[in-house]
């Protein structure tokens, strides 16, 4: 069987990611596949969907589902995981279905932080940057706070009426 790879970072936080492992069948029709891959950086899978997950080790060994084991030339299955990670998140290697190497890996990492919360005065505010809003005690209305957004920056004025120190 040959088959091509792509693993993506679909989030991170500290201590730990949600990973999707992509494989796409590039030979002959697959009744049943097993994708082994290894982790270089000490990471572990604690929690996994689309396939039966195990790991040894570096190890880690996804199986199908009954339901997901046919795999037309052309088509693919993505499992996908939780898992946790310490020090470096860096993408695992040796890809292989059914005991042979898949070739054309790629690689896409999407990191995403969780909101920033900074207290100030009265009140806090919770700075998302991913979407470039913020909202104060995680009520009311969502503020653009950074240039490019729907108004631009926020005055002196706008901030302090926000934490709740008036004018």
């Amino acid at each position: 069987p040959g088959c091509s790879v792509r693993y993506s970072v679909v989030n991170q936080w500290t201590g730990g990611f949600q990973g999707t492992v992509a494989v796409t069948n590039t030979g002959d029709a697959w009744s049943t596949w097993t994708l082994t891959f290894r982790f270089a950086d000490g990471q572990t899978v604690t929690q996994g969907w689309n396939g039966r997950w195990s790991q040894s080790a570096s190890t880690v060994t996804v199986a199908n589902e009954s339901w997901n084991g046919n795999v037309a030339t052309g088509a693919s299955v993505a499992p996908g995981f939780i898992g946790s990670w310490n020090g470096a998140n860096n993408a695992p290697t040796g890809f292989a279905v059914n005991g042979v190497t898949c070739g054309g890996q790629t690689t896409t990492t999407t990191t995403r932080t969780t909101p920033t919360t900074t207290t100030s005065g009265l009140a806090d505010i919770t700075v998302d940057p991913g979407t470039r809003y913020q909202t104060v005690d995680g009520f009311g209305a969502a503020l653009p706070i950074w240039p490019g957004s729907a108004s631009g920056m926020l005055t002196t004025s706008e901030v302090r009426t926000m934490v709740g120190m008036g004018d």
